[in-house]
């Protein structure tokens, strides 16, 4: 959502000598959009006029700004950081390197919970079960010589099942 916020609701569509302002959502493949410094531009696109430095370091992770001239690509979410560009869309509104880019975090968040509650389910009865046999562990061993050898094996029974379990609980 924060990826999706840095890009502008309104973009400048400019059509033969007018230039009319309107909503990123209507921008459609072909239309040409101006961009001045210190704006970011709203969709991928290819430079049709002017030049300016572009900071892509939101696409591509580079630190130094990099020269646009007419035929260079450019990507929603870069930053036009001094002078006037006139783009023309590669792709509509919504379907650019930057929405790939947040459909991907999407998707990955959710498989992750899908996978933090499978942990948590098998987590629920794995612990019971390690504990129940350490416990009987310890017995066995407590009823069949020392209390020292039920407890060092009741410990080496929860090393072997949960190795971090003791350095948590240390």
């Amino acid at each position: 959502a924060a990826l999706e916020r840095l890009l502008p609701d309104q973009v400048r569509v400019v059509r033969g000598s007018d230039e009319v302002m309107s909503p990123l959502a209507t921008v459609v493949e072909g239309d040409v959009l101006r961009f001045l410094a210190g704006e970011r531009i709203a969709v991928d696109g290819v430079v049709v006029k002017h030049a300016a430095a572009v900071d892509e370091q939101l696409i591509t992770g580079e630190s130094h700004a990099v020269e646009k001239r007419p035929g260079d690509r450019v990507f929603a979410g870069s930053l036009d950081l001094d002078g006037e560009l006139l783009i023309q869309a590669t792709a509509p509104a919504g379907q650019g390197t930057l929405q790939s880019i947040v459909n991907s975090v999407r998707a990955a968040a959710l498989r992750k919970d899908q996978y933090l509650r499978l942990a948590d389910r098998i987590a629920a009865w794995f612990t019971p079960l390690v504990i129940l046999a350490a416990i009987g562990t310890f017995l066995y061993h407590a009823n069949s010589g020392r209390l020292i050898d039920g407890l060092l094996a009741a410990v080496a029974v929860v090393l072997i099942a949960c190795p971090c379990a003791l350095g948590l609980a240390t």
